[in-house]
């Protein structure tokens, strides 16, 4: 859920701050990783607010959040649509594994393989970016924006674990 989250609040702030619309294309904000893949669509509309707000590139390191648009795409969403699956004693696990990890380097391949120490994990990161995110924005927020944007639930409930 946090993959729709995080496209839901890329969307919202792309359009209030920058009169971007997301369904614009983005290629001058498009990164590409060493292998060739692209990143997603909200970490180059997080890139995109932060030029367009800064005037400069994004330096937070987004490969946890890169990761969580992987889990939606090829564990939830397409998962054997992309790959072969083989039987063994504790169910159903990929033959080739069509991704690797950026930063979560020990989480399952297999969607029902996830624990809640993998969404804590999840969580985390998510909390961790956007409060740095909305930090490093939060000069040319107004105080309704900061309130409004700031993921205030998934904080407090962090913090009363």
């Amino acid at each position: 859920m946090m993959a729709f989250y995080l496209e839901s609040l890329s969307n919202l702030i792309l359009v209030t701050l920058t009169q971007i619309n997301p369904s614009e294309k983005l290629e001058e904000y498009d990164e590409v990783y060493k292998d060739g893949t692209h990143l997603s669509g909200s970490i180059r509309k997080f890139n995109a607010i932060h030029y367009e707000v800064l005037g400069k590139k994004l330096t937070l390191d987004t490969n946890g959040i890169q990761d969580i648009f992987h889990i939606r795409n090829h564990i939830m969403a397409h998962s054997t649509g992309r790959d072969k699956l083989e039987s063994y004693e504790l169910g159903w696990r990929p033959v080739n594994k069509n991704f690797t990890y950026r930063k979560f380097k020990n989480l399952p391949f297999v969607y029902s393989h996830f624990t809640l120490k993998e969404a804590d994990e999840i969580l985390m990161e998510v909390k961790e970016f956007l409060t740095k995110f909305l930090g490093l924005l939060k000069h040319n927020l107004s105080e309704e924006q900061t309130s409004e944007w700031r993921p205030k639930d998934l904080v407090d409930w962090i913090e009363k674990r």
